[in-house]
This record gives C-alpha cells, structure tokens and sequence, in this order.
C-alpha cells in the first residue's frame, strides 16, 4: 500500500480526513501526526507517497515546518493546508516548489475534490475549476460535520467545542476565535497570533509546548485563576497581558467578558538561537502572570504586530531583534533565572572590516541575525551587544544607515526610478523607503534627487 502522512493539530480533523481519503480509494496507507516533532519523525522513518501538510500544528511556527519539508527534497509530494487563502501566501507555497494548496475554508464538495487531485498527484491551488456538485455519500453524519465546520474556517478548538468534546472532568472545552496570524506573513520572529476571546471560556487540565504571552488590545474580562474554594479573580483590561509558563502544571483558568487578545508563542528552539543556553538548562521557565501590567512587555509586542501587519519592511534581522528584545526581557522579569551579559566587548579590525564589507555587498537581501552572528562566530545575543558596542548601533539601525547612504549616492548620480533606487538597495517597496528616507534624512527622496540635481547644474553652469 502506498503511504500517505497527514499532519494536523487534532485528531478528529485528521481522522476524518484519512477517513475520506480512505473512502476515495483503498490502495493507500494513511499515517496521522499530531505536531511538527512527530512529522518530522515520520518524514525521516520512509518514503512518502503523499504528504498532505496543516501549517498550524504545535511545535510549528509560520512556514517552519513547510521550510524543514522543503529542505528534505519532500516539496514536490507535498500538499499545503491552510485556513489562509491569501494570494501571496498561495504564491509564496507555488514557488517554494508545493505540490499543492487546499484552503480549509473551501466548501465541502471543492475539499473533496482538492482530495482526490492530492491522491492523483496532480498540481492543486486556489480557484481550480475542479469540483463536485455534492459531499460524498459515503461520509458519516459526524464525519461531514467535522469537514463541513473546517470547510468555513472553524478552528480545531472551534470545532471540538461545537461537537461537543469534554475535558475529562465533562466540561465542554471553550476556545477562541482566531482573527489573524503571523503565519500568513513573511515575519520571522516569535509566532504570533490574534485571537478574540469570550464571552465565557474555561481551560483546565491543559498544557502548553511553549511559553506563552497574551496582550489584550481592546476590550475587558473577568479572569477566575485556579479551582474553587482558592479562586483567586482579577480584571484584565487593555495592555494588561497574561504570561502562563510551558508544561503541565497549568492552573485552571475561566473568563467572562468580550476582547481581543495577541498572543505571542515564546518559542524555546528560537530562544536557545537567539539566546543560547537559557532554554537548554531548563531557565526557560516563568512565574505565570493573570491581568498583569508592564509597558516594556506591551511595547515590545505590539512593535513586533505592527511590523508584521506593515509587510515585514524590516527584514529577518529585525524580527528576530524585537524578537531578542522581548525574550531578554521576559526571562529577566518572570524568569526563574536571568539573561547572559556580556558588555564592553568589540569586534577586531579584521572582523568589523569583514562585517562592514559583507553588509555594503549585500544590502538588497534580508540578512538575519544569526546569518550575520555566524560570520563572526558569535551566537545572536552576544553578536548584538558587540555589534552596538562596536558601530554605536543596532544591527538593524546600522543596515538602515548604510543602505540611505547607498541609496543617496544613486540618487544622485542616477537616472532609475524612486522606486527602483529603494529596491536596490533592500527597501520593500518605495513607500517604506521613503518614510525611512525621510526619517534619517529630513528629506524625501524626490526633494533630495531635486537638490542634488540643482547643485550640480549650477556648479557645472560656473560665472557669465
């Protein structure tokens, strides 16, 4: 039988799809993984007829797990499931090489058929003319509900709960309803993730593979920590954010009232990247806060959902700044343990000499930290305090520099287009370029092409 792996982040949306995959014909082998640790185990233990993908699954961040397929040559077998439909999204995964897109949105019977094109082989993306007039007769009532529900974009929990599923104390599982997400982005930070929550909720004997942290953005609601007769209540308020530690050793937690909330996955692999060691030793545990206050936490994370929101203007490097930014601070504040200071160090000679060359050769590609920390032989942390004590700026602030100045010197002695002139050197497009233009120089672009311009013609002009 030929081997088909379905990785899904629940069991009743994986089953039900292996279910109908079955259906449609009986000459394959259906495996289901529940998180990126188990597709990757299974990816590696033999070879794949079909691979049908869920980008949101835990353990996986953005196109994480899509990147790792990838890596293992496994693009060409492999199908994209997402609840995103956006166009650039869509693009980005045909040109990684995919096999195919299926957006969980879709109706029943265009699900059905994006199937049957999976089992085919055949290239499948958004807005195939491929469909069947009806849901497939051989569907259980309860099956065709769990499809039904994801086909109009329910979440897992959504559809858990609309099914009625239970803890295991008999309580109905409540969950949230997902606005956005940082995996439909080119980010490449901490995965984020806005949700709105109520207007009554529960979680209890639960776990969590990360540490995270929630920001409330608007609205307000009644949180009960803990199980009776030692409740203990608070009111959390925009700006306030809760921060609940990995594990399983999770108080109960209820809620009562309407917000929206942007949560923020502290990812451990990406913090013993950026941070290394924290995570590795086991420091990478935090004292669980409810309706908490503090503006760094809040400034931080709403930068990074700004960013994310704007198009990623700033690149990898920084993403994973803010990203470093944040994590150094949540593990300083509610860390059992405190981040490595390593300060008053500076690059050689030969290394500041290499680090400037290899920035000025490579302006117009989205470097990232640790692609940049590696040159040196430096892990991200310690590279950016060296860095900043070395060139008196950021890494990201000191790419700007460079790239304006670039940028003035076409300007000046070129004839492309604004446009062309930002994109040259690493700008996303002209209206970020020209916003940071503006900023570092006072000027916009035009204005400074004008200038330029009239200087040079009245020195070339000289006396009557």
């Amino acid at each position: 039988m030929k081997p088909i792996l379905i990785v899904a982040d629940h069991s009743l949306v994986a089953e039900a799809t292996g279910q109908l995959l079955g259906a449609l014909s009986d000459e394959f082998e259906v495996v289901l993984a529940g998180s990126a640790g188990e597709a990757l185990e299974c990816v590696n233990s033999r070879i794949w007829f079909r691979i049908l993908l869920d980008l949101d699954v835990p353990g996986a961040y953005g196109l994480s797990l899509a990147r790792d397929i990838e890596l293992l040559n496994l693009a060409e077998r492999c199908w994209i499931v997402s609840a995103s439909d956006g166009a650039d999204l869509v693009s980005h995964i045909a040109a990684r090489g995919f096999a195919g897109y299926i957006v969980k949105a879709a109706p029943v019977a265009d699900f059905t058929a994006a199937m049957l094109q999976f089992l085919s082989g055949n290239a499948s993306f958004p807005n195939s003319n491929a469909s069947l007039q009806n849901p497939p007769p051989w569907l259980t009532r309860r099956q065709l509900d769990i499809l039904q529900r994801v086909s109009v974009g329910e979440s897992s929990e959504d559809v858990s709960c609309s099914i009625q599923i239970t803890d295991r104390h008999r309580r109905a599982i409540r969950f949230t309803e997902p606005l956005w997400s940082s995996a439909s982005t080119a980010w490449q930070g901490f995965p984020m993730e806005r949700h709105g929550v109520g207007p009554v909720g529960r979680l209890s004997n639960f776990s969590l593979p990360e540490v995270l942290l929630g920001v409330c953005t608007t609205g307000a609601a009644i949180v009960e920590v803990g199980d009776r007769p030692q409740t203990r209540r608070t009111v959390m308020r925009e700006s306030n954010f809760i921060l609940l530690d990995r594990g399983d050793a999770q108080q109960a937690v209820a809620w009562r009232g309407m917000r929206e909330t942007l949560y923020v996955w502290l990812v451990a692999s990406m913090i013993e990247q950026l941070l290394p060691g924290v995570a590795e030793r086991g420091r990478l545990h935090v004292h669980p806060q409810y309706a908490a206050s503090d503006a760094q936490v809040t400034r931080l994370t709403m930068c990074m959902h700004d960013e994310a929101m704007d198009g990623c203007p700033g690149g990898a490097a920084y993403a994973q700044s803010l990203s470093l930014a944040l994590a150094r601070y949540v593990v300083a504040r509610f860390g059992s343990g405190r981040a490595d200071a390593r300060n008053g160090n500076v690059f050689s000679r030969t290394k500041s000499a290499r680090l400037q060359g290899y920035l000025e050769a490579n302006l117009a590609t989205n470097m990232s930290l640790t692609e940049l920390a590696a040159l040196v032989g430096l892990s991200a942390h310690h590279f950016v305090q060296v860095f900043k004590n070395t060139f008196d700026a950021t890494p990201h602030q000191y790419m700007l520099h460079l790239r304006i100045e670039r940028a003035k010197r076409l300007l000046e002695g070129d004839c492309a287009s604004i446009s062309d002139v930002g994109l040259s050197v690493g700008f996303c497009d002209q209206s970020h370029f020209t916003r940071i233009f503006r900023r570092l120089t006072g000027r916009t672009p035009t204005r400074f092409r004008r200038d330029a311009s009239q200087r040079h013609g009245g020195t070339d002009q000289g006396p009557p």
